[in-house]
């Protein structure tokens, strides 16, 4: 009933078609009564008589047309209509049908790749943003990027294809890594399945950068892999210096663009971020604040329209977080906590502006655990309660509406963590220890879940450490000991597979083997650690 919506749906299906298709398509969605077909029937035979070969009414062709039609149909009477004529008619047969065949080639590989490319873009970025917003959606999205993968292998595995079309196929795959194993979303945590998916995207992404580093759309899809890529080997691969180098990349294609459009803006500032979180990785803090620091500078002085926009102040808020940190770990106190205000306000504001969004989430608990973590170790533990109490709110909201949502898991252990050491404090031993080994049952299923990455286990390990720490302090020595023994069994498994960080290799790993050889095998007591 609705001829006009049929038009446009098959427009859509067709965007690129030969003249009489065209002109159906035309007729079809036309906004004039008088000029479009009557009934759906009228539609389907005028398709028909394409697909046959006869005329198609909406060319409003003529004689010639008509003729045309009629010989393409009647190729062998019209041949012996004349024998003087026969082999300049039968020659002229050949070629119209060649050309057909080649046209019907053609149109239909046209077809098969713009349908391809639609149904891809629509798994894997528009139903895939819809349903992301929907509670439990980890894995309809994981289906909905499993559906959308053998699309996006017929369209890498395309050739001749405009530079734009292979750079939607490298940002796909990037999309898949982050669902699958991102290191800074909602994810299934499978740290393994996302380097392999990087890899496929860096196959096509680097060698289509050479040929066309001027084309926009490729430079973005490029600066999209490396910083995926750059997050991952931080959180996931315990590889700061290589994520570095790739999130330095990543600057210098976004800088001539960053402030052309929200999508940039965010990848850009995320660059610059990274950067200094890598340096913290590495317990180089005074390296990573002029990156924070560059950071915030460049967000804040963007155009109020652009600065405003979500995705932006996501990024601005993410970096104040970090900024904090390095302020924190370099005895600037004040600033320290200026700068973590001000990311609480700004992942308030998001959270207000769309409530359903488990990454404006997630970022405001971040934002508060690393309040209370300030508060706490400058012996300010009445402000660093409620803090560290929201923030634990919020984070098992954020795991209860989506049980497969590693990212979630992961931030409710991060959570839990400073929470277990504030009930230390408190000496409220059976709260501390029940969070504490909640936080470790966490680890474990992150670490099962990772595969043969580094990340998970590195996050462990701390967890681990702190746990040691809280038991040691509530009176308990022995079983501090058996943890400090296992904290210390990781971080040598680490070492041995070349995935121990500098943090760890200097602070984690001597700070351990000091308590088990002076309290443990020592006799020392010193009253707390």
């Amino acid at each position: 009933t609705d001829i006009v919506g049929l038009g446009r749906l098959t427009k859509r299906l067709f965007p690129t078609a030969a003249p009489e298709l065209a002109a159906i398509i035309a007729r079809a969605a036309s906004e004039d009564d008088a000029a479009r077909y009557r009934t759906a029937e009228a539609f389907a035979d005028d398709l028909e008589a394409l697909r046959t070969g006869r005329p198609v009414l909406a060319m409003n062709g003529g004689r010639r047309y008509r003729w045309g039609k009629f010989v393409a149909r009647n190729r062998a009477g019209v041949a012996t209509a004349s024998t003087a004529l026969l082999l300049l008619v039968g020659a002229l047969a050949m070629v119209i049908a060649a050309n057909g065949r080649a046209q019907l080639a053609r149109v239909e590989a046209e077809q098969r790749f713009e349908r391809t490319r639609d149904i891809a873009n629509a798994m894997l970025f528009d139903a895939y943003d819809a349903v992301s917003q929907v509670p439990g959606a980890t894995d309809a999205r994981q289906t909905l990027a499993a559906t959308a993968l053998p699309y996006l292998d017929e369209l890498a595995a395309m050739k001749g294809v405009p530079a734009d079309v292979t750079a939607e196929a490298g940002r796909g795959y990037v999309r898949l890594a982050e669902v699958t194993g991102g290191g800074q979303s909602q994810s299934l945590g499978r740290y393994a399945d996302a380097n392999a998916l990087l890899t496929r995207a860096e196959a096509l992404l680097v060698p289509l950068y050479r040929a066309h580093p001027n084309d926009r759309a490729v430079v973005e899809a490029y600066a999209a892999l490396r910083l995926e890529q750059a997050g991952v080997d931080i959180y996931n691969n315990n590889k700061a210096a290589r994520g570095r180098e790739r999130a330095a990349e990543a600057e210098k294609l976004l800088k001539p663009i960053a402030a052309q459009g929200p999508a940039a803006a965010r990848m850009y500032a995320t660059a610059i971020q990274a950067q200094g979180d890598s340096f913290g990785w590495d317990d180089e803090y005074a390296s990573a604040l002029p990156h924070h620091l560059r950071a915030e500078a460049w967000l804040s002085a963007l155009p109020a329209a652009l600065a405003g926009n979500n995705e932006v102040l996501a990024a601005r808020g993410g970096n104040l977080r970090l900024l904090a940190e390095a302020h924190h770990k370099e005895k600037q106190v004040p600033q320290a906590r200026a700068a973590n205000d001000l990311a609480i306000a700004t992942n308030r504001r998001l959270v207000a502006l769309q409530p359903s969004n488990p990454g404006y989430q997630r970022r405001l608990a971040l934002s508060l655990w690393y309040a209370a973590v300030v508060h706490r170790t400058n012996m300010r533990d009445a402000e660093a309660r409620p803090a560290i109490t929201e923030a634990m709110a919020l984070a098992q909201r954020l795991a209860e509406r989506d049980p497969a949502d590693m990212g979630a898991l992961k931030t409710q252990a991060i959570v839990g963590e400073v929470m277990a050491q504030i009930l230390a404090d408190a000496k409220d031993a059976p709260g501390s220890i029940a969070m504490s080994d909640a936080v470790i049952a966490m680890h474990e299923r992150l670490v099962m879940a990772a595969g043969d990455t580094p990340g998970a286990l590195r996050s462990m390990t701390a967890a681990l450490r702190t746990s040691g720490g809280n038991r040691y302090n509530l009176g308990d020595v022995k079983g501090a000991c058996s943890i400090w023994k296992k904290t210390i069994a990781n971080y040598r498994m680490l070492e041995r597979r070349g995935w121990l960080t500098d943090l760890d290799r200097n602070n984690g790993l001597p700070e351990n083997v000091g308590y088990v050889r002076d309290i443990c095998e020592g006799g020392k007591r010193p009253a707390s650690i």
